[in-house]
């Protein structure tokens, strides 16, 4: 699974994976879009998505309208999942008030976790 966000360090993170790992490309990809309704449109979705095609061999891309969180755990659970997902930089008050997703990730839901930081 790929977290994208369509900032740029998710797409350094598809980038990264695809460099460092071709071999799993052939597996089943989703790469998940997180938004508050269905109505929100995928950032980039067109060039994403062909960029997509052409390195992964079985991609789909989609929105996901519920916590990110759970979703990754809900979908750990039916297989083995890799998310994969940029990082990215907050202040020190921001880490305050919110936790981090991929400290989520692997804490709360244990799940692997690729990250690259550009």
């Amino acid at each position: 699974m790929i977290a994208y966000d369509g900032s740029e360090a998710s797409v350094y993170a598809m980038k990264q994976f695809v460099y460092l790992f071709p071999d799993l490309c052939s597996l089943e990809t989703e790469i998940v879009h997180m938004a508050e309704d269905e109505q929100v449109l995928i950032p980039d979705k067109g060039p994403v998505s062909e960029w997509a095609h052409e390195h992964f061999s079985n991609v789909s891309i989609h929105p996901v309208t519920y916590s990110s969180g759970e979703y990754f755990a809900s979908e750990s659970n039916a297989s083995s999942v890799l998310v994969v997902t940029g990082s990215f930089g907050r202040s020190a008050f921001s880490q305050i008030l919110k936790r981090s997703f991929s400290e989520d990730l692997v804490e709360k839901f244990n799940l692997l976790l690729f990250s690259t930081h550009m």
